[in-house]
């Protein structure tokens, strides 16, 4: 492969990356029983219940992704929806807020593995790196 591709591309670069922070993210939420994508709509949920539009827009799903998971979740007890006129409204139930301390703890797997393999500052600098590029290109 060409180094400009490798050396340049952002596309190329940030497509690598993602790969190797979703192997990090599952290793480290194996434990939990549940995909990264799935714990972190359980952590969303934990501050209040959201209709499904405001989960998708927290959390950056597209709604056919969203509507998928949240299913999923609802099959496995971890959720509860109830439609309210066009909206349909997510909550915990009792399952899924006994799982949130092991997901917590996950995250926490996660979070010093990236440390320890990048330092701190380093992880620090990319999440607000990539947050800040990511809203930029969204504006387009």
């Amino acid at each position: 492969m060409s180094h400009e591709v490798e050396d340049h591309c952002l596309y190329f670069v940030a497509g690598r990356f993602h790969r190797i922070m979703t192997k990090l993210a599952e290793d480290a939420f194996l434990p939990s029983g549940l995909a990264p994508s799935y714990a972190y709509i359980l952590l969303a949920l934990s501050r209040k219940e959201m209709t499904q539009k405001e989960l998708g827009e927290t959390l950056h799903f597209q709604p056919s992704t969203l509507t998928r998971f949240v299913d999923k979740l609802l099959k496995d007890g971890y959720v509860h929806k109830r439609q309210e006129g066009k909206y349909v409204h997510i909550r915990l139930t009792e399952a899924g807020d006994g799982k949130l301390t092991e997901i917590r703890g996950c995250l926490k797997v996660l979070y010093r593995r990236y440390v320890d393999l990048l330092g701190k500052e380093t992880a620090e600098q990319l999440v607000s790196d990539i947050k800040g590029a990511a809203a930029i290109l969204e504006q387009d």
